[in-house]
């Protein structure tokens, strides 16, 4: 846009300056209408997605300056100054203003403290702003936003900030990866894994549910090792619904590779296992799935063991995983069950339930 320029004005530099030494030197004077005349003025001379990134990434700099300290919450806060000046300008413009990169540090800021509810809604807001601004993946030679990145995996991408938050998780996926991978299930990576999600932008929401059930899972088996050992019944309404939304994005994924119109998850299953010369039929699945409604924990416990219950056919491992994805999603999503083997054995039955995923994946 003509009258964009190449750098943040000395006026504003200074306001910026100005407002730096006022946030970290205690008593020191600052009037916040200098700084936004001067932020008002910049966006005056252009709304381009690059041009106001610029500005943006310039008070990423003081944001930085919270993190590095280990400041998160205030890290996080810092952005509503910034943000509520783009309103601003936007409610007098009637424009709308880039906001991907506050958006990301916000949720690179709330993960870091945590708060991954928060954290997972700003990044999902930023790829969403990234949408706005032409960002498409999918596309070959397509562009990666940080936000993308972060939750298809790319740690080590030297665009993603939040590369350190992502290790601690990604080694905990890559250690149920290389279980899947022993066990002679499949030959999925985690680079395998990221490709194939990254390609369906159609299916946004659900690549961010599974990231954001990799961050949930691993937080939950974490908080349960700090509880006195006994009955947590409401940890096991919280592992239910963990299993039960990654049961969903397998029904999902399963929906996007063989249509809709091969029906509900039953039917998606069927279809799955002829596809993979399996002689699991429908009927096989109604009967763990009546085992399961008249015995939960028993039915867990047999899957989890790879008991043979349908002779004389012979069930195997990855056979069991998606039948557990199956009851599962069946008995979470119709009863309210609170049941002792989901703490016991939760990382047991999340490992089963993410090899099943991972089966899926692959056909992808």
């Amino acid at each position: 846009m003509k009258g964009e320029e190449n750098s943040i004005p000395p006026e504003l530099e200074k306001q910026i300056q100005d407002y730096t030494q006022y946030l970290f030197n205690t008593g020191k004077v600052w009037q916040s209408e200098n700084l936004e005349e001067e932020v008002f003025n910049y966006l005056d001379r252009g709304q381009s997605g690059t041009y106001v990134d610029k500005l943006s990434t310039r008070f990423a700099q003081i944001w930085a300056i919270y993190y590095r300290l280990g400041r998160f919450l205030e890290a996080d806060k810092f952005w509503d100054f910034p943000l509520n000046l783009y309103a601003k300008w936007e409610a007098s413009n009637n424009k709308t203003l880039a906001r991907g990169t506050p958006y990301y540090f916000k949720g690179m800021s709330a993960v870091a403290y945590r708060n991954i509810d928060r954290g997972f809604l700003f990044f999902h807001q930023a790829v969403e702003d990234d949408f706005n601004e032409g960002f498409r993946p999918h596309k070959k030679g397509g562009s990666h936003s940080p936000a993308w990145l972060f939750v298809t995996f790319g740690y080590l991408d030297p665009r993603q900030a939040a590369g350190q938050l992502l290790r601690q998780r990604v080694n905990w996926l890559n250690r149920i990866i290389s279980k899947y991978q022993n066990s002679d299930r499949g030959a999925l990576s985690l680079e395998s894994l990221s490709e194939k999600v990254e390609v369906e932008t159609q299916l946004v929401e659900t690549i961010f549910s599974f990231t954001y059930n990799v961050f949930r899972s691993e937080d939950l088996l974490s908080y349960l090792k700090e509880l006195r050992p006994g009955r947590f019944r409401f940890a096991s309404q919280l592992a239910l619904d963990i299993l039960f939304s990654l049961c969903r994005i397998g029904e999902v994924w399963l929906t996007k590779k063989q249509g809709k119109d091969k029906g509900f998850l039953n039917a998606q299953l069927e279809e799955f296992f002829k596809n993979h010369y399996s002689r699991i039929i429908g009927n096989d699945l109604g009967t763990y799935n009546n085992s399961c409604k008249n015995d939960f924990e028993g039915c867990l416990k047999m899957l989890l063991n790879n008991e043979q219950v349908l002779s004389p056919k012979n069930t195997e491992p990855w056979e069991s995983d998606l039948i557990l994805i199956y009851v599962l999603r069946n008995e979470a999503g119709h009863a309210a069950t609170s049941s002792d083997i989901l703490n016991a054995r939760f990382e047991e039955l999340l490992e089963r339930v993410f090899f099943g995923l991972f089966k899926i994946i692959e056909a992808l």
